[in-house]
């Protein structure tokens, strides 16, 4: 009996101790494969810019760069999350695009990606041109409020 025991150790542990890890490896998988996060509801109210400041990467780094600078000088309040610095958001951002194993390495091709309330609002082009129009919108709305707010009785004076 002392020897059956002594060989169902080994030097990575018992047997049983090994079956029950390879279990639990499996089931957490699959409860990871099946849960999904939130984003709507973690990031209400909020803009996400996944970006990099890895500069070896140079056009998807002027990208960032030039995304991170229009943000700042519309003063729109964003959360910048840097792949670079954090590797955990490179897992996050390809479970957010539901990327394949195979296929994460494409996420530093398509950065950088911006969300609003949670969802996908575009990458640089379309994010580009959404900024352009509403500031020309806004421009248009200004100049129209200031003749609304000149009196044209003082200008019969003029």
């Amino acid at each position: 009996l002392e020897t059956c025991d002594e060989t169902l150790l080994t030097r990575q542990g018992s047997v049983r101790g090994r079956k029950l890890h390879v279990f639990n490896t499996v089931r957490m998988m699959r409860i990871r494969s099946q849960w999904q996060r939130d984003y709507t509801r973690e990031e209400m109210n909020k803009v996400v810019v996944y970006i990099t400041t890895c500069g070896i990467l140079r056009r998807v780094w002027e990208r960032c760069r030039d995304t991170v600078e229009l943000l700042k000088a519309h003063k729109i309040k964003a959360e910048f999350r840097d792949l670079n610095i954090h590797p955990s958001y490179v897992e996050e951002l390809a479970d957010r695009m539901r990327l394949d194993k195979e296929d994460r390495e494409l996420v530093y091709d398509s950065l950088p990606m911006v969300y609003v309330n949670g969802k996908y609002f575009g990458v640089r082009s379309s994010f580009f041109e959404c900024i352009l129009i509403c500031s020309e919108q806004i421009k248009a709305n200004f100049a129209l409020n200031e003749m609304e707010l000149i009196n044209p009785s003082t200008l019969k004076g003029i």
